[in-house]
């Protein structure tokens, strides 16, 4: 991913679908390896790429995420060479040829996180509710090393953990509209390199784990690259206290979760004293964002050290009253806490040194 912008073929050269590009226009470009959507990724009107494309034959990285693209041409089975594949956010692909992923033998890169996610999957598309027919050519691809990942259904969930080797080089990966209920936290846990993880639109009641072995394993190898969860939609979760098993995470996202009332639920983590001794969790934390969680209560019951907070934002969370703040929680004053100007004339602290502390942080949401 670590591309130099400079002097690249852009993707906003194909955007113009009026445009009538000519065989020799790409056969004259054959020695392109390159072709990206740029360090903005900002989002252009292209949405199907020119069958001449295929004489693109030296290309190695094609990068069309937040295009309005709806297929992907067969003749992209020339492309031989190809090691890195983006589609990121092309929200309207439904049209994915069969045996197109698996013909890409030297890709070593997918980004694949929201592709489809507006649209209905044509017949004969790998890109099916359940998933399975693009994960089995997935597995085809032996120097595959890196995924980003969407699903979108109970099945598509259950198929996905079929596959030891997807589990292990997924890097981000959103769950949505999933009616599992229960769903164990050590499918996820031993992701080794799952960076973000976002649920959404989702009947999930609870991560749980099954045994104190299965926590104890958790908690000294799981979730070590973890750095964003975000967990919106949910209505019927009621903590999340896996969280806590968590000890890079950076930013916290939770929107639309009606049904929830703690974070961190302290009688969880007493019941798992004797394993977990002195938890320091959220050490990394930088942003704790909470949107429209109206039973809210409590991140945390009792004062965390943060030393690496940067910001706290509460937008329409009536009944939280406090914050796992005390005086000595973060390194820094200059943290920005943000929410309502009513919500912060309410907030209780745990002591006057604490509030005194805290006090120049606030800012008015908008």
């Amino acid at each position: 991913d670590n591309i130099r912008y400079s002097n690249i073929p852009s993707i906003l050269e194909l955007s113009s679908n009026n445009k009538v590009f000519e065989p020799s226009w790409f056969l004259s470009r054959a020695s392109w390896t390159c072709l990206d959507n740029g360090p903005s990724r900002i989002k252009n009107s292209l949405t199907e790429l020119p069958s001449g494309i295929s004489s693109l034959v030296s290309l190695q990285h094609l990068d069309v995420s937040y295009t309005d693209i709806r297929g992907l041409p067969h003749e992209l089975t020339a492309l031989l060479n190809l090691r890195y594949l983006n589609l990121e956010r092309t929200y309207h692909l439904s049209r994915f040829p069969p045996e197109l992923i698996c013909s890409f033998s030297k890709l070593e890169v997918l980004r694949m996180l929201e592709s489809g996610a507006d649209s209905t999957a044509e017949q004969g598309s790998v890109l099916s509710e359940d998933a399975e027919p693009l994960m089995k050519e997935l597995l085809c691809l032996k120097l595959l090393n890196l995924i980003s990942f969407s699903l979108y259904s109970s099945r598509g969930v259950r198929n996905f953990l079929k596959f030891p080797k997807l589990l292990r080089i997924t890097q981000a990966l959103s769950i949505s509209d999933c009616e599992i209920p229960l769903l164990n936290v050590s499918h996820l846990a031993y992701m080794e390199h799952l960076k973000d993880l976002v649920i959404d639109n989702s009947n999930l009641e609870e991560l749980k784990t099954d045994c104190t072995g299965e926590v104890q394993k958790v908690l000294q190898c799981g979730f070590r690259s973890l750095h964003l969860a975000s967990i919106a939609f949910c209505s019927r979760v009621k903590d999340l206290t896996w969280l806590a098993f968590a000890p890079n995470l950076k930013i916290i996202v939770i929107m639309h979760c009606d049904d929830l009332e703690e974070i961190i639920s302290v009688e969880k983590l007493n019941q798992l004293s004797d394993i977990m001794g002195e938890l320091n969790f959220f050490a990394k934390l930088e942003l704790l964002d909470l949107y429209h969680a109206e039973n809210l209560k409590s991140i945390y019951q009792g004062a965390l050290p943060l030393p690496q907070l940067k910001e706290i934002r509460v937008t329409q969370c009536p009944k939280l009253k406090t914050l796992p703040l005390n005086s000595s929680s973060t390194k820094l004053r200059n943290i920005v806490i943000s929410g309502g100007k009513d919500w912060w004339e309410e907030l209780q602290w745990e002591d006057q040194a604490t509030q005194n502390a805290f006090s120049t942080c606030f800012v008015p949401s908008r």
